[in-house]
Order: structure tokens, then C-alpha cells, then sequence
């Protein structure tokens, strides 16, 4: 699933047996009653500011026991950003570049009953269209986010493997 058409008719010619939907996850009423083992999305969160309602549609694609996977920009001190005016891919029109305080995700993640098995990031130059604000004073981190969908117990422990640069160890 993808909202960009150019993106689906490549994925199209590299895969012509495989079936490509073009839309939003958002949209979950085109994958009707269908559930899956993995949903992973690439290059969306970071510009999308509706993070919760994203993530719960993939959620809702996850059967129990399945996987979420997903990629996100994160800070390990500066405030989340999540305001165009202040942060964002100069396109026209100006697109979303948001960056979340490692704490703000994992607050997140820890309130939707899933167990993160896995976070793993390394410190990477924004693209140079990319507008941050003047008191943005680290460098950005390109996080990928491996998720267990299934029922916790009060107490279950979710093994974590955090395999983020330095700077982000005292935070978790």
C-alpha cells in the first residue's frame, strides 16, 4: 500500500505477481478482514503528523503474535517536533519532517500493550531540503522499531535490544 502512484507502478514492474493497493493504511477499509504476520512502513512517520491513527491501522493489519516494523527520526534530548511551521521538507508544497524525543516514542509504544523487541539507530545527516529549527542543537537519529503484537501480562518483560549511539543509552 502506497499513495504514491509512481512508487506502486514501480513496485509493479520489479514484482508483477505480487498485489500493490494504492492508498493510505489509514484507509483500512481496502484490505477488508485481511490480517498479516509483518506490516512495515518505510519513510511514512517521519512525515506524517498522525502517528497514532497510522500506527493503530498497522496494528489492525498485525495478527496476534505478528510484527510491526517501522522507521522514525528521533532526538535523544530536544523536544519532539512536530510542527510544519517549525520542522519540515522544504517541497512545494512543504512536507512534514518529523522528530520524536526517544522518551515521548517509548512512553507511546509502552501505552499500546505491544512489546518492543527491538531499536536499533545511527546517527544520519538530514536530507538538504530538510528546515529545522535554530534550537536544534543534536544531530538527528534514523531509528527502525521492531514490535511484537500480543497480549502483556503484568509481568511479562519485553526483551529489548537497544543498539542506538551513545548519547541515547541514559534516556532508555
Amino acid at each position: 500500500i502506497d499513495i504514491s502512484d509512481n512508487l506502486i507502478n514501480h513496485a509493479k514492474e520489479l514484482a508483477p505477481k505480487a498485489n500493490f493497493l494504492i492508498g493510505s493504511i489509514t484507509e483500512v477499509d481496502i484490505i477488508e478482514n485481511e490480517k498479516f504476520e509483518l506490516v512495515t512502513a518505510t519513510g511514512v512517520l517521519q512525515h506524517d503528523p498522525n502517528f497514532n491513527q497510522i500506527f493503530h491501522a498497522m496494528l489492525k493489519l498485525v495478527n496476534d503474535g505478528g510484527y510491526l516494523l517501522f522507521d522514525v527520526k528521533l532526538f535523544h534530548s530536544h523536544p519532539t517536533l512536530c510542527d510544519i511551521d517549525q520542522s519540515y521538507c522544504a517541497h512545494q508544497p512543504p512536507i512534514h519532517f518529523i522528530v520524536y524525543q526517544i522518551n515521548d516514542l517509548l512512553k507511546h509504544l509502552n501505552n499500546q500493550g505491544c512489546k518492543l523487541i527491538s531499536l536499533y539507530g545511527y546517527y544520519h545527516g538530514v536530507h538538504p531540503s530538510v528546515r529545522l529549527p535554530n534550537s536544534v542543537n543534536e544531530e538527528v537519529c534514523s531509528a527502525h522499531v521492531l514490535i511484537h503484537k500480543g497480549k502483556l501480562s503484568e509481568t511479562d518483560q519485553p526483551e529489548l535490544r537497544f543498539v542506538l549511539p551513545t548519547a541515547y543509552t541514559p534516556m532508555i
